[in-house]
């Protein structure tokens, strides 16, 4: 079971924050994922398309950050009953030696890569089978 990966333009960043006061969701941020436990606070996002007011907020409640990741989302709607989809894609990008981040989302999946290793992720991911194509998703 191979799918089409869509590879986002825009570079991502992956912050861990503080806590969430003053917290506003941005309009047309692109790529956003805000994930909260019991402890801990991370934020994945399209940094370029955030406001200044967003990001002089994530200057004071970053706690840690990494930017420079690179996007690939499974594309198509996924059933929640399928079975394997992130763990064989993930398995692919591991047995190369690369590091990644797996989001998974109601209908979705998604995995950043650090993009120093975009180009050798997405021409091994074509040896094995998927098809890659650059997105118009920023």
């Amino acid at each position: 079971m191979e799918f089409t990966i869509k590879i986002y333009s825009n570079d991502i960043a992956v912050y861990r924050l503080s806590d969430l006061s003053g917290f506003f969701f941005p309009e047309n941020c692109g790529f956003f994922n805000l994930s909260v436990t019991d402890d801990e606070i991370s934020l994945m996002c399209d940094v370029e398309r955030l406001s200044s007011g967003h990001i002089e907020w994530l200057d004071c409640k970053a706690i840690s950050f990494s930017k420079n990741w690179s996007c690939l989302r499974v594309d198509g709607d996924l059933p929640f009953d399928i079975v394997g989809v992130i763990a064989t894609l993930t398995s692919h990008i591991a047995s190369i030696g690369i590091s990644q981040f797996a989001i998974c989302t109601h209908d979705r999946d998604y995995v950043l890569v650090p993009n120093t290793q975009r180009d050798k992720v997405i021409t091994y991911l074509k040896t094995v089978g998927y098809q890659c194509a650059d997105s118009d998703l920023v």
